[in-house]
């Protein structure tokens, strides 16, 4: 799902008003699913998180001449980031789950 979130959201945006735009696109599909406003709004900062670690990955890419596929891989570095956010807040609420069971258990 990582992948393809930063294939639609990501992928050769490079300057700031499309990255903000797209930002802002990325946190209001999350709201079309169900996802609080106030967890839209952080997810719209989440998302211009992951465009700044696509454009950086972009141009130390291109720096150091990957022969065409510096988008590429700035999206499989920006992919890398998205996923460990998402496993990150995955094993929180797994956690906190686990965590509030137990308390009813005492």
């Amino acid at each position: 799902m990582s992948y393809l979130e930063e294939l639609l959201f990501r992928y050769e945006n490079l300057d700031v008003k499309s990255r903000l735009l797209k930002s802002m696109s990325f946190g209001l599909i999350h709201f079309s699913v169900g996802v609080p406003l106030c967890a839209v709004l952080v997810l719209i900062v989440v998302g211009f998180v992951f465009s700044i670690k696509y454009v950086k990955s972009y141009e130390l890419a291109k720096k150091i001449k990957t022969k065409g596929i510096h988008h590429d891989t700035a999206l499989l570095s920006s992919t890398s980031l998205h996923a460990k956010y998402n496993l990150t807040l995955f094993l929180i609420v797994i956690f906190w789950k686990i965590k509030v069971r137990y308390r009813d258990w005492e």
